[in-house]
């Protein structure tokens, strides 16, 4: 539900659509809220945030180079020119390409078909050198697309993490991190592997505050095996084993990104919807942690549309560059 606000009086709203699981539901002090076995304990946030003035953006592209990710590979690529015209014309954009193969890569940026580590408008023919780039050789079946979001942005190159842009990382991968997500109900699966500190989502968040500060603007989306989405998951067992990526979900969910399928058979609505929540997370203030139900936000005399997923407030027509909004919520403290 999105609600419209031109008050001065706190508001409170609903999660998007790309963070459903988040429901708003209010969550007492003492209780085991996330059902991990232990009482979970709360410090209230109140501060007021300026919006950024952010013209420049860093898409990271992160693909899954297993075998059996070839057809959704050239999907991707056939359809970049969805996700580009998204995009605000005065936005200076950009693309960098890595792979989910942390043992070749180990997060470096490639070049892409045309010789080149980053793609933008000033490139030729950008959509066919993207998709002639996604003609990959076969990597490592332990896929790690946060491990290797996780290694770029500790390398910092700065060609492809720019000063004072946006970073909109898009995962692209019919698995889950190292293959099962290292969820306990795998342990004695042939695929299964302990995740690592650079595996968990929760622990890039921390890297891109860490590396860049916290007013550098974060979304990661997903095209995964849906949670959930049996018939997807039975389409893709016919080529091999997957599993649905709730890793990568867990890492949208917390930037505030999107959602989408691999299993579509045309990517262009899904990469639109993408260049929407990226277009929108340019005018986002940033939270100090995921808040376990609706924030409250007063943004004064101002009229916009706001949303909230994961650490981000959204607000939709932007609010001008450096208005002040004042968010009231709680962080988990265990």
């Amino acid at each position: 539900m999105l609600l419209g606000l031109s008050a001065c009086s706190p508001v409170s709203f609903s999660a998007n659509k790309a963070d459903d699981d988040q429901k708003g539901a209010s969550c007492a002090q003492g209780q085991d809220c996330d059902g991990d076995g232990e009482v979970d304990t709360f410090r209230s946030v109140s501060e007021t945030l300026k919006t950024a003035n952010i013209s420049k953006l860093d898409i990271i592209f992160v693909v899954d180079t297993s075998g059996s990710m070839d057809k959704e590979r050239a999907a991707l690529g056939q359809r970049l020119i969805s996700f580009i015209d998204g995009l605000p014309s005065d936005v200076d954009w950009q693309i960098c390409l890595t792979t989910t193969d942390l043992a070749k890569e180990n997060g470096r940026f490639i070049n892409f078909s045309n010789g080149a580590k980053v793609l933008n408008a000033q490139t030729s023919s950008v959509e066919t050198v993207f998709q002639n780039s996604m003609n990959l050789p076969s990597g490592n079946g332990d896929e790690r697309g946060v491990a290797a979001l996780n290694a770029a942005v500790t390398r910092k190159d700065a060609d492809c993490f720019r000063s004072g842009a946006a970073v909109a990382s898009i995962v692209l991968s019919d698995e889950d991190e190292r293959s099962t997500g290292g969820w306990d109900e795998f342990k004695t699966h042939t695929q299964y592997r302990a995740l690592e500190a650079i595996d968990l989502p929760s622990n890039l968040v921390k890297a891109i505050e860490t590396s860049f500060g916290r007013k550098k603007v974060f979304t990661s989306q997903s095209i995964v095996i849906k949670s959930g989405d049996q018939g997807c998951y039975d389409e893709q067992m016919k080529d091999s084993n997957v599993f649905f990526g709730r890793r990568y979900e867990e890492l949208s969910k917390l930037t505030g990104g999107v959602i989408g399928t691999v299993c579509a058979a045309d990517y262009a609505q899904q990469l639109g919807d993408f260049a929407d929540r990226v277009t929108d997370s340019l005018s986002s203030v940033s939270l100090q942690c995921v808040p376990p139900e609706k924030p409250s936000v007063d943004i004064g005399s101002a009229s916009s549309t706001v949303t909230w997923s994961g650490n981000k407030i959204f607000f939709s027509p932007a609010l001008p560059a450096g208005s002040s909004v004042t968010v009231k919520y709680r962080c988990k403290t265990n």
